[in-house]
């Protein structure tokens, strides 16, 4: 120590003529004296406390002027590149002596990759640092409490990823085959066998999985979108053989078990009802100030909607072979953490599991993740799905699709939420899973072409109100309920065009061939019967019933609408034409019925609660039937011209 001081004192008092790389290796040089004398010193200073930091700092300056200065590659850089300088601040920070050296090494290297111009991550002997640095990194993170450690680490990966993202084929560099992890990450969270590819890079972001740091985690998130969206083959199967995908789909099932199971917070109820039906334009994070000083349970359920966002993003971003393999893992964590709850008798458990599902459903787009969903609740996997998690709840989409006519009308209504929600997707597998697949189509000479059902069928659909308990304008309302209807359709086709399986939309597959059409689908069965109960149930179920059969109808799908407007089990004209003879008998004892039902529709249009009038649930019903009515009018004659069009 006394020898250092008079060194020290003596390059104080001394003239200054050395070269800018005499300078470099006499810092190098005193840093690693520094480090053998103290290494067995159990009182040693922390890193703070001696003069490695600034020593650092004055190598970083010397390659910044360096740079300034050279055309290509200067001394100072060559030396450290040659010498293998990196690698051995990682063995120094690998032996954290003295205490902290670990921060200054990330410190060191971030700074060197952020500040330097020229591309030395390609070099050996950079790149070969990094890796070791990263599988430290991913040793010690998990063990540790020490925020600055979990920050450092994540700036510097979020360094790395920026310039793996602006030149993928670094990429590569970063996938270990066992020679640089062998051996060092026994007992981690992220250990796996040597014989297996690894992407050390992700590896290393999810050894910060359990710091509390947002701004760690907002790093984390960029840092795993730039790995999963790499398209390099070796990267891809280095991450789909990896735990990175079930560590994240693993998030999803820890987030959710955080979720009040029962809803009975009116603040929480009230985020729930907004977020299943609506999706932010813009998500600013749970995060954001306006949710500070919230409830726990609406505090929980924003971290979890968060993710979900999060998690959406990723898939749309990511490698499609990653993105699948990351959707299965989600499947798996929905079995295993809601499954359960969502098969329970408990009316309130159901009810809220139900409606934390379709919030989630509400805000997903991407494709591979609502297959997740679609699979888990609807039972329809692209593959035949062996797993002993499927077996056990093999009976959940018929379970999920009976609880639409269950006799509480809170847990029927959110279901059938929940099912409205999955078909305003437009996911083929959904169509396929609760419709197409369990119709079937017959050729009948007897049978009149589809257009000629349409047509007729729209005839006598007009007829099923009589004119007494019309209460709005009909020339108007089937106007706007035309124009309505072709916009749909046409949104609903652009949607669904691309489709290439069993559902696909083909506009030239014989729609002008007699066929008779047979639909034993247990979903149209269960709404069917709702339906049949409009003149009895809540306006609210009336609503979500009707809503559901136009968003099929929407589907520009010739065996859907041959079966609805045909003459097969499942017609809806024959429904009809029952309910509205019911709905006729009852208005007959009502008095003023015409009056009424114009008050009615009047105080419903301004938004405006009818359950103080007399009558109300008759009259809401009655309304309800008329506009469906229409409805099912437009949605006929709109296909019908579309087949006239294509013929």
């Amino acid at each position: 120590m006394f020898r250092r001081f008079l060194e020290d004192i003596g390059e104080v008092l001394a003239p200054t003529s050395r070269t800018p790389l005499q300078h470099f290796k006499n810092n190098w040089t005193k840093i690693t004296e520094f480090v053998i004398d103290e290494h067995a010193n159990a009182a040693a200073p922390t890193v703070e406390e001696t003069i490695i930091p600034d020593l650092l700092n004055e190598m970083l300056i010397l390659l910044m002027e360096e740079e300034t200065k050279e055309d290509g590659t200067g001394p100072c850089l060559e030396y450290m590149l040659a010498h293998n300088i990196l690698r051995t601040t990682v063995s120094l920070g690998q032996s954290n002596c003295p205490r902290g050296m670990i921060k200054e090494v990330i410190r060191f290297q971030n700074k060197l990759f952020l500040s330097l111009k020229q591309d030395v991550l390609a070099h050996q002997n950079v790149y070969s640092s990094l890796k070791k640095l990263m599988v430290v990194c991913s040793d010690m993170c998990p063990k540790s409490t020490d925020t600055d450690l979990h920050m450092g680490v994540a700036t510097l990966l979020r360094t790395i990823c920026r310039k793996v993202k602006e030149q993928d084929y670094l990429a590569e560099l970063f996938v270990d085959h066992g020679e640089i992890s062998k051996g060092t990450r026994a007992g981690s969270k992220t250990s796996l066998s040597p014989a297996v590819p690894t992407f050390l890079i992700s590896g290393a972001v999810l050894s910060l999985w359990n710091c509390d740091d947002s701004v760690v985690h907002s790093t984390m998130r960029e840092c795993l979108t730039v790995c999963m969206s790499l398209n390099s083959p070796t990267v891809v199967d280095a991450i789909c053989k990896s735990d990175c995908c079930m560590l994240l789909a693993q998030r999803f099932t820890e987030l959710y078990a955080c979720l009040s199971p029962q809803a009975e917070d009116e603040e929480l109820q009230s985020h729930l009802a907004f977020w299943t039906m609506t999706r932010p334009e813009k998500w600013l994070g749970w995060q954001d100030k306006k949710h500070q000083g919230m409830p726990p349970e609406s505090q929980d359920f924003f971290r979890f909607m968060d993710w979900i966002h999060f998690c959406d993003d990723l898939c749309w971003k990511a490698n499609k072979e990653i993105a699948k393999s990351f959707s299965s893992h989600v499947l798996s964590a929905l079995r295993l953490s809601v499954g359960q709850m969502l098969s329970q008798q408990s009316e309130h458990v159901a009810t809220t599991t139900t409606m934390y599902l379709t919030a989630c459903v509400t805000q997903i787009t991407a494709p591979q993740l609502l297959n997740a969903f679609s699979s888990f609740l609807i039972g329809n996997s692209d593959e035949t799905d062996l797993s002993v998690e499927a077996e056990a709840l093999k009976d959940l989409p018929s379970l999920i699709i009976n609880r639409c006519n269950d006799i509480s009308e809170e847990l029927s209504a959110v279901t059938l939420h929940l099912f409205l929600q999955f078909l305003s997707k437009r996911k083929e597998t959904v169509l396929q899973g609760l419709v197409l697949k369990h119709i079937q189509r017959k050729e009948s000479d007897n049978s009149p072409d589809l257009v000629a059902v349409l047509q007729d069928t729209s005839k006598r659909l007009m007829a099923s109100v009589p004119d007494e308990l019309r209460s709005a304008d009909d020339e108007e309302s089937y106007r706007a309920y035309f124009i309505d209807a072709q916009e749909q359709a046409n949104n609903c086709y652009q949607k669904c065009r691309e489709w290439s399986g069993p559902a696909r939309i083909d506009f030239n597959d014989s729609y002008s061939t007699k066929h008779s059409f047979t639909c034993n689908s247990q979903f149209i069965e269960v709404l069917l019967h709702r339906l049949r109960q409009l003149p009895d149930q809540p306006h609210s179920l009336n609503l979500l019933v009707t809503a559901i059969f136009s968003s099929l109808l929407e589907y520009p799908h010739y065996e859907i609408h041959g079966s609805f407007y045909g003459d097969g089990n499942i017609a809806l004209v024959d429904v009809m034409s029952k309910i509205g003879n019911e709905l006729k008998a009852r208005a007959k004892r009502i008095d003023n019925i015409s009056d009424r039902l114009h008050d009615c529709r009047n105080m419903l249009l301004k938004n405006s609660s009818t359950e103080q009038i007399p009558f109300s649930q008759f009259l809401n019903a009655m309304i309800v039937f008329e506009d469906f009515s229409k409805e099912l009018v437009a949605r006929a004659l709109v296909h019908s011209d579309e087949l006239i069009l294509t013929q």
